[in-house]
Formats: C-alpha cells, structure tokens, sequence
C-alpha cells in the first residue's frame, strides 16, 4: 500500500505542477473550480494537502482493519490509473 500511497500523491504533484506551468504559458484551466487559483503555487498546496492527508487517514485505518486495506488498495490503484489517463491526455494535449 505504500507504493500505492507514493505514487498517487507523485501523480498529484506532477499534475499541480503541470497545471501551473500550462497556465502560466498561455493553456486554460477547464476546471471552474481551480481555474482561479490555476496559475499560483496555490494549486500545489490544494492538490497535495488533501492527497496526503487522505492517504495518511486512510493507511491508519487500513493497519487495523483488513477490510478498510482492501478497499483503500483497490481505491488508490483506480484512482492512480485514472490520474495517469488525465496527465497523459494532458500532456498530449500541450505536445
């Protein structure tokens, strides 16, 4: 589940890092709600915090119930393969 973790909020953190660089090279956000904050190292701060805080809440109760571990591995693969769809889509649509 760690790696699981570590590559999740690395595929967050390249995703705000490659939102803020096509923002400030003339690309738009589509996204009404992070449009405004796009373009500032704000929109660092909004996807990791809540990406390592879930992934941090959800390893502690994934280390006491067998259950909650299943569902959050399960949970954090779809979650990283859907994330990898969105930045290659991205990134082809900067190339």
């Amino acid at each position: 589940m760690k790696k699981l973790t570590y590559l999740f909020i690395s595929l967050q953190a390249f995703d705000a890092f490659l939102t803020l660089w096509a923002t400030n090279h003339g690309f738009q956000e589509i996204n009404p709600v992070m449009a405004s904050i796009a373009d500032t190292w704000w929109i660092v701060a909004v996807k990791l915090v809540p990406a390592i805080i879930a992934t941090w809440f959800l390893g502690r109760l994934a280390s006491r119930y067998p259950i909650v571990r299943r569902v959050t591995v399960g949970g954090l693969g779809a979650a990283c393969i859907f994330l990898a769809v969105v930045l290659v889509s991205n990134i082809w649509e900067i190339i």
